[in-house]
C-alpha cells in the first residue's frame, strides 16, 4: 500500500496514564522456538543462532547460541533471559532472513522474561550465484585478487555489497577462478582491482603492485560495465575478467617538525588519507606509522592520486596536532613531506560515581575511555581520546582550538552518565577551547542505570514501507547529549532498551536506511525526525511504553 502522507500520534499506556512499571517475572525462563522452511518445505538439520546484542548494538559473540534443525524443520530455545537478539539460520548456500544491510549478522528479536515465542518461521530461499576467471594481458591467471560487487538499491544506485558469511569467496583461487554464492536476487556489477580513490583500499603494506579497477567484460569505465541480473536460485558463469597490465606503488616520505623552531619533532604518529573536492579529508586509512627519533616517516603503498598527510590522533597522550600536508602521487615516489607539529590544547578531569552503587560492582576505571569529539568537519575531523587513570582522572591531549563533545567508551553495564561537569555547572553539549586555553576541571558523573523500557510500535491508517527497519533511540532529559541508548525495533514492533537511569527520557524514532530514499521515504524520514516521546523511566523493573504512528494523517496535522 502506498503512503500518501504521514504524521505520528504517540500513546503511551497508563500514566497520565501512560506509563508503567511492573515486576519483572523470573528471568532465564523466555522460549524461542519455531520452524526453517524453503518453499514452504522444512529444512532439516540447519543451524540456527541465537545471538544477544550488546548495549551499544552491536552483536555479543561471547554469548552465541547454537541449535539445529530436527526432520521437520524446527528448532527451539529456552531458558532465556530478557534481551535483544539477533537469530539467524546459517545455511550456506541459502539466503536467510539476516540478510539486510543492517542486520548482516541476524534478525532482530526482542525477548521478555517469561514470554514464550512459538511458531517463529524462517523461510529461506536459494541463493544466486556469479562465478568466472581472472587473466591478465597474457592469459595467466590472477591469484588472490579481491573480486567487488555493487549492488543495486531501488532507486537505481550500485552500491558496495558484502555478506560476512561468504566474504571469504571473494578472492580468485589458484586458477583465478571465483565463485560468489549466496547472492539474494538483484542487479550486480562485478569488478576487480583497486579503485583510484580511496576508500576502495590501499594494497596491503608491502606489495609493490597493484591492479587499476576493471568492471566486467573489460572495461575501467564503471558507465559501461555489464549489469548481471541474478534471481533466486540462478548462476550466471563465465563472467569472465581480463585485467590490464600491473602499475607500480610508491612510496611518500618526509619529516615531522615543530611548526615554531622547525626542530624535528620524533615518537608521533603519522596518517594519511586522501581529500573531498573542498579539500577536507574524505577517507582516512587507519595506521601504526610512528615518526623515529629525528621525526623521519614514509607511507608505503600508495597508488597515484591525491592525498593529505597529518598527525594522527589515534592512540593516547599525543601532545600535538597539524594542519593537513597536501602531495601527489604521480609515477615516482614522493620525499620532503613536512608536517608541521603544534602543540594542543587540553581537556582534564575526573570521572566520579554518585547514587546507590550497592546493586552493582563498581568498574574497573582502566579500561575506560574518555573520548573528545570535534562538534564541527575541520580539515582532520578525529576524535581524541584518554585512557583513564585508577583514580578516575584523565587528561586528553593534542586539541586544536574549537567545540568538543565529550562522551565515555566503552558503556558501563548497569551506570549511566548522568552528567558533566565543567567547574561544578553542568554542561550538555559542547565544551569549547579557545586558544591557549587548557579546560580542566571538568567532571563525569555516573550513576547507577538499571531502569528498563520496553516497548511496542504500532501503525495504524496505512502499511509502513515495506521491508523498513527502524530504530529507537532514549536519552535522558537534562543529560548528557552524547548519553543515548538506543535498540532495533524487530519484525513484531517490538524493542527493548536497558541500563537506563530513573528519570525522565525522550524517546525518538528512526527510519535505517538501505538504500538511497525514494520522495516517500523521505517524507517518512523527515516526519520521523519530528517525532519524539516523553516516558518516565521507573528504577526498577519494566517500564512499557506504545508508539502509535498513525499513517492516514497529512504532514504537520
Amino acid at each position: 500500500m502506498l503512503i500518501r502522507t504521514l504524521t505520528l500520534l504517540a500513546l503511551t499506556l497508563l500514566g497520565s496514564n501512560s506509563t508503567f512499571a511492573q515486576t519483572l517475572p523470573k528471568e532465564g525462563t523466555a522460549i524461542v522456538s519455531g520452524r526453517v522452511t524453503l518453499k514452504g518445505d522444512p529444512v532439516s538439520d540447519v543451524a540456527i543462532g541465537l545471538q544477544p546484542v550488546s548495549r551499544t548494538g552491536f552483536q555479543d559473540s561471547s554469548k552465541l547460541l547454537r541449535t539445529r534443525t530436527d526432520a521437520d524443520g524446527r528448532f527451539r530455545f529456552s531458558g532465556l533471559n530478557a534481551d535483544q537478539y539477533l537469530i539467524t539460520a546459517l545455511a550456506p548456500g541459502l539466503i536467510a532472513p539476516s540478510d539486510t544491510p543492517y542486520e548482516p549478522q541476524g534478525k532482530a528479536l526482542t525477548v521478555a522474561n517469561g514470554e514464550v515465542i512459538e511458531n517463529l518461521t524462517l523461510e529461506l530461499k536459494r541463493g544466486g550465484v556469479i562465478t568466472g576467471r581472472i587473466t591478465d594481458a597474457q592469459n595467466n591467471p590472477v591469484v588472490e585478487i579481491v573480486v567487488r560487487l555493487a549492488k543495486m538499491d531501488s532507486s537505481g544506485k550500485f552500491n558496495s555489497y558484502v555478506s560476512s558469511e561468504i566474504a571469504q569467496y571473494y578472492r580468485t583461487d589458484d586458477r583465478g577462478t571465483y565463485r560468489l554464492f549466496s547472492l539474494p536476487a538483484g542487479k550486480y556489477k562485478v569488478s576487480v582491482g583497486e579503485p583510484i580513490r580511496l576508500p576502495g583500499g590501499i594494497p596491503p603494506s608491502g606489495m609493490g603492485s597493484y591492479y587499476p579497477q576493471t568492471f566486467y567484460p573489460g572495461t575501467p569505465n564503471e558507465a559501461q560495465a555489464k549489469i548481471l541480473e541474478v534471481s533466486e536460485g540462478s548462476e550466471a558463469t563465465d563472467v569472465d575478467i581480463k585485467v590490464g597490465a600491473a602499475k607500480e606503488l610508491y612510496t611518500a616520505s618526509g619529516k615531522v617538525v615543530d611548526a615554531e623552531s622547525g626542530k624535528p619533532v620524533g615518537g608521533v604518529r603519522v596518517g594519511f588519507g586522501t581529500p573531498n573536492e573542498r579539500g577536507q579529508l574524505d577517507a582516512f586509512i587507519p595506521n601504526d606509522i610512528t615518526a623515529n627519533a629525528q621525526g623521519e616517516f614514509e607511507f608505503p603503498s600508495l597508488m597515484p592520486g591525491k592525498y593529505l598527510a597529518f598527525i594522527s590522533v589515534l592512540g593516547d597522550n599525543n601532545e600535538f596536532y597539524s594542519e593537513p600536508t597536501p602531495f601527489e602521487v604521480g609515477e615516482s615516489n614522493v620525499s620532503g613531506l613536512e608536517i608541521k607539529a603544534i602543540r594542543g590544547l587540553s581537556i582534564s578531569g575526573v570521572v566520579a560515581f554518585e547514587g546507590p552503587m550497592d546493586s552493582s560492582p563498581r568498574p574497573n576505571l582502566s579500561q575506560l575511555r574518555v573520548i573528545a569529539s570535534p562538534a564541527s568537519r575541520s580539515v582532520v575531523p578525529l576524535n581524541h581520546a584518554a585512557q583513564v587513570a585508577a583514580n578516575g582522572s584523565f587528561r586528553i591531549t593534542g586539541l586544536r582550538p574549537g567545540k568538543f563533545s565529550l562522551f565515555p567508551s566503552p558503556r558501563l553495564p548497569g551506570m549511566a552518565l548522568m552528567r558533566i561537569e565543567h567547574n561544578g555547572a553542568p554542561i550538555r553539549d559542547n565544551l569549547e577551547l579557545q586558544p591557549g586555553e587548557h579546560v580542566s576541571n571538568v567532571k563525569l558523573v555516573f550513576g547507577p542505570a538499571t531502569g528498563v523500557l520496553r516497548g511496542q510500535v504500532r501503525f495504524v491508517g496505512g502499511a509502513p514501507p515495506e521491508g523498513s527497519n527502524y530504530r529507537i533511540t532514549v536519552s535522558r532529559v537534562g543529560g548528557s547529549s552524547t548519553n543515548n541508548s538506543g535498540a532495533a525495533v524487530d519484525a513484531r514492533g517490538q524493542f527493548v532498551v536497558k541500563d537506563l537511569a530513573a528519570g525522565e527520557h525522550e524517546v525518538k524514532i528512526f527510519l535505517l536506511l538501505s538504500s538511497t530514499p525514494t520522495a516517500e521515504i523521505s517524507r517518512l524520514m523527515s516526519l520521523l525526525r519530528q517525532y519524539s516521546q516523553l516516558v518516565t523511566v521507573a528504577g526498577s523493573g519494566e517500564t512499557q511504553i506504545e508508539l502509535v504512528i498513525d499513517l492516514s494523517k497529512k504532514e504537520n496535522d
